[in-house]
């Protein structure tokens, strides 16, 4: 009891500028830190959201973008697999007849690059061990082809 009558007789005798001061830091301080904090976190969780929100879109873009990709180079696959004329020109490709059906085998191949436009390159191996691809570049030395056509 002793220690709030001596804290009131000490704020009696302050000088105005001093109740003031203390009166201000209550009055207007105390409630900009509460408000400023209060709203510092609220839009924490709005700006966490929407990121969250953003990223999960820029996901999905990215997935349904890599899925078109992905969707065009299987149809191009599919239509080299199923290629009549293709598979007859790579089954007839023995003795004299390589170099002319490697040149056609492989301007059929150059032909559906440039058309696709997103593939750099095909290479087709045979299954009696006949390479051909569209690039000018290193392919599959002869120890890895078997080993590329699993056996």
């Amino acid at each position: 009891m002793r220690k709030t009558k001596t804290a009131r007789l000490a704020w009696k005798n302050w000088k105005l500028r001093y109740k003031l001061l203390v009166a201000f830091i209550y009055i207007g301080i105390i409630p900009v830190i509460l408000i400023g904090s209060f709203s510092f976190r609220a839009s924490q969780k709005v700006v966490l959201s929407n990121t969250k929100q953003y990223t999960m879109e820029i996901l999905t873009q990215i997935n349904k973008n890599l899925t078109a990709k992905i969707d065009a180079i299987n149809s191009v696959s599919l239509s080299i697999v199923t290629n009549q004329q293709l598979r007859a020109k790579l089954n007839e490709s023995d003795g004299l007849l390589l170099g002319k059906n490697r040149m056609e085998i492989e301007g059929f191949l150059r032909n559906i690059v440039i058309s696709a436009g997103d593939i750099g390159e095909i290479i087709v191996i045979h299954n009696k061990g006949n390479k051909y691809w569209t690039g000018d570049g290193y392919f599959a030395p002869e120890a890895e082809t078997p080993s590329l056509l699993g056996k």
